[in-house]
């Protein structure tokens, strides 16, 4: 909240400057003598909003709440980045469950079944999962629900 408070604060101090400095060219003294008008100034500013998606779990699996932006750090190329901007939401997400179902993996069928079931109990009310299974050819086992 801090780090927002000080970007919008940052933000209304530099739309002020530049609504005084327009001004403040404007005005002109009674009897001053008359200059070159130099070119408008225009200020750019390039920014790139990068969302980072996550979803943290402790190491029961479970869903760990309420994280603040003070939980996290972001690097780029080995150097911290400042998070300028920071929302919890429960967006809905698609998943594609793709099953091994060959010879080879016929030993781990319990163990494939019972990750299967635990990824698809942690899906939210409105994620969807499509499931597809593959041996020798690949078949949808659902469509997108």
């Amino acid at each position: 909240m801090r780090k927002a408070t000080i970007s919008i604060f940052s933000i209304l101090s530099l739309t002020i400057f530049i609504i005084s400095s327009v001004n403040a060219q404007e005005q002109k003294p009674p009897n001053a003598v008359k200059q070159e008008e130099s070119e408008d100034e225009v200020v750019r500013v390039d920014t790139t909003l990068v969302s980072v998606p996550v979803r943290v779990k402790n190491r029961q699996g479970g869903y760990i709440p309420n994280l603040q932006a003070k939980d996290f750090r972001i690097f780029e190329d080995d150097v911290e980045q400042d998070i300028s901007h920071f929302e919890t939401t429960d967006k809905p997400f698609t998943v594609a469950l793709v099953l091994d179902m060959s010879d080879s993996t016929k030993i781990e069928l319990r163990e494939i079944q019972n990750a299967a079931i635990a990824l698809l109990n942690q899906l939210q009310p409105a994620d969807r999962a499509i499931i597809v299974a593959f041996d020798k050819q690949v078949i949808r086992l659902t469509e997108a629900t």
